[in-house]
């Protein structure tokens, strides 16, 4: 791989890793949404991978802020497993 090459974690990852926080916080999608200040739809797009794009860098902030983690465990995973207060 190239110094240049981009590499973007797969949304449907994404998904899959903000459900899994989201349950462990005990918190519902309207919940997280007025946490993290995006709404319901962002939510459940990011989870469901409806719209098959990522979501922007400020929601994921926001989420991460709202679920106690960070930005790179939602983004990516693996050694930055995602905790949660």
């Amino acid at each position: 791989m190239s110094d240049d090459t981009v590499v973007h974690p797969s949304s449907h990852d994404i998904g899959t890793r903000l459900y899994r926080a989201r349950v462990a916080a005990g918190l519902s999608r309207p919940e997280l949404a007025r946490l993290a200040g995006v709404s319901v739809y962002a939510i459940a797009d990011i989870e469901c991978d409806r719209k098959h794009t990522y979501p922007s860098g400020l929601t994921i902030a926001g989420v991460a802020r709202a679920l106690g983690t960070t930005m790179d465990a939602l983004w990516w995973g693996g050694d930055d497993e995602i905790t949660t207060a």
